[in-house]
């Protein structure tokens, strides 16, 4: 067994741990987790820190606050993009027939994308999940970190915290 093998093995077992905690199968936990949840996490995190940026440009105009919302805004509409051609490209017959469609199918319609989508790059399929849900997704989440951690200062979430507790 290969090491690409043995982490993709054990991402499956943690998933399949999951599913039996929430009372859930593995076909549906991949579902919900891979198809629904993260895609829609990481469009919503630059959308905050968008909505954040905003209220910090209204509360004070500054030069910082205005390159702030401009980068973070440009982000946001870049992911809201490429998220949309994801759920183009590989979800969105399954979204448009949700009603139509069991879990099992659109499982199985994922596998077959991510079949295509490895043969086409000339890897595997173990691999192309590897990359996708493995190397892409913590670099997003990285990214996604430290750009929170650059452009909201850690005083306006504690200030904000403190004062919603006194109120």
């Amino acid at each position: 067994m290969t090491f690409q093998e043995l982490i993709y093995y054990a991402l499956c077992g943690i998933l399949y741990l999951t599913g039996l905690v929430l009372g859930l199968d593995y076909e549906t936990i991949s579902v919900y987790v891979c198809i629904y949840f993260w895609p829609a996490l990481i469009t919503a995190m630059p959308a905050v820190i968008t909505l954040i940026a905003f209220y910090n440009w209204c509360k004070k105009l500054t030069l910082w606050n205005t390159i702030n919302l401009t980068a973070s805004g440009i982000t946001t509409c870049a992911f809201w993009l490429i998220s949309k051609e994801f759920y183009h490209l590989y979800t969105q017959p399954n979204l448009v027939h949700l009603h139509l469609s069991t879990i099992h199918e659109q499982f199985m319609a994922c596998v077959v994308d991510l079949k295509a989508i490895a043969s086409q790059l000339n890897m595997t399929y173990i691999e192309v999940n590897l990359w996708i849900y493995c190397v892409l997704s913590i670099i997003i989440a990285l990214v996604m970190w430290l750009w929170f951690e650059i452009t909201i200062p850690r005083k306006w979430i504690i200030n904000r915290l403190w004062y919603n507790y006194l109120s």
